[in-house]
């Protein structure tokens, strides 16, 4: 099958591809298989316990990067020489360490969302991509209320702001607030964001008098109430004084996501590989030194002194034992 060696270390439903996922390449008609815990294990290590789809996007890609850089990369070719994501394509996706995208979807253009701190993988669990939706209510003139929805409508939680500086107006009737929130922490990071919802005026909703509008056609309003005058094409219009205030009504939305570039797994993944006993690597490469191509994976794997050998020659053991079990698996 087309991409064989990957869509084996992969292991996902082909249902599951989405092209516009980062890192996506081509996955064909396939089935999981169902693995035996020495290969889970290796899975977990390699590619972490619980990965997002870019960070196992990520891992993958780096995995056979190394093979395909090697003469090893005939193990790949010998499954199926159809492979579409080498040579490598040049892209942010592996060049950039962390990548923020903030797009305000409603709001106007003095609205500012602010990420503060430091963004960094989930080397262990697997964790590279972050998705929010972010939306701030007014309930007050001086606090609001921020709607953080995460993964996509996964969690949805809500937290307090407080805009830090406020200035009243005259005797304090009316208030325009132009400041910076305070840090909100933003969920399943260690990161916190700031917002500046730029000047909000609300005299325009404390008039006393009637205001006296023309208009061709009897055309309502949203949210102002009008009457007739006794010319019946004019209009006379009041808007509810503070009642937009009460109302609970979107003041900025933003769609905000994060990617923390993996840490290189022969940093992260080789430690934990070799901390690994001689009953998993028994199973890995099997007994005795006779059986191709494990015979050649083992003897990398203990032997070689360049690294990026020995995790290709651990993530081809992978792929060649996940491909034996799938016959019985499909």
């Amino acid at each position: 099958m087309i991409n064989h060696a990957r869509t084996l270390l992969m292991n996902v439903d082909s249902s599951t591809y989405i092209p516009d996922v980062l890192g996506e390449e081509y996955v064909p008609d396939y089935r999981p298989v169902r693995l035996p815990t020495y290969l889970t294990t290796a899975r977990r290590l390699l590619l972490g316990s619980d990965p997002d789809r870019v960070f196992l996007n990520f891992r993958v890609q780096e995995l056979l990067s190394f093979v395909h850089r090697t003469e090893l990369a005939e193990f790949i070719y010998a499954l199926d020489p159809r492979v579409t994501y080498w040579p490598q394509q040049k892209s942010n996706f592996f060049r950039a360490k962390t990548t923020i995208t903030a797009l305000r979807t409603t709001g106007t253009a003095e609205s500012r969302l602010y990420v503060n701190g430091v963004l960094k993988p989930d080397n262990v669990k697997g964790r590279a991509f972050k998705e929010y939706r972010l939306k701030v209510i007014n309930n007050t003139t001086t606090t609001a209320t921020l709607e953080i929805t995460t993964d996509l409508g996964a969690t949805t939680e809500t937290r307090p702001i407080e805009w830090l500086a406020t200035t009243p107006d005259g005797a304090g009737a009316d208030v325009t607030f132009t400041g910076i929130s305070n840090q909100i922490p933003l969920p399943n990071t260690d990161l916190t964001i700031q917002l500046v919802n730029g000047q909000l005026n609300l005299n325009i909703m404390a008039f006393e008098n009637f205001v006296d509008t023309q208009a061709e056609s009897i055309y309502v309003f949203k949210n102002i109430a009008l009457e007739r005058g006794s010319d019946p094409m004019q209009l006379r219009a009041k808007p509810p004084a503070m009642r937009l205030v009460n109302d609970q009504v979107v003041l900025a939305e933003w769609a905000l996501q994060l990617y923390a570039k993996p840490d290189s797994a022969v940093s992260v993944c080789l430690p934990r590989l070799d901390f690994l006993g001689e009953p998993f690597y028994l199973e890995l490469f099997g007994v005795g030194n006779t059986t191709e191509p494990y015979a050649t994976f083992k003897n990398i794997w203990f032997n070689h002194p360049n690294q990026a050998y020995r995790l290709a020659a651990v993530t081809l053991a992978v792929i060649y034992r996940t491909n034996e079990l799938r016959p019985a698996n499909v």
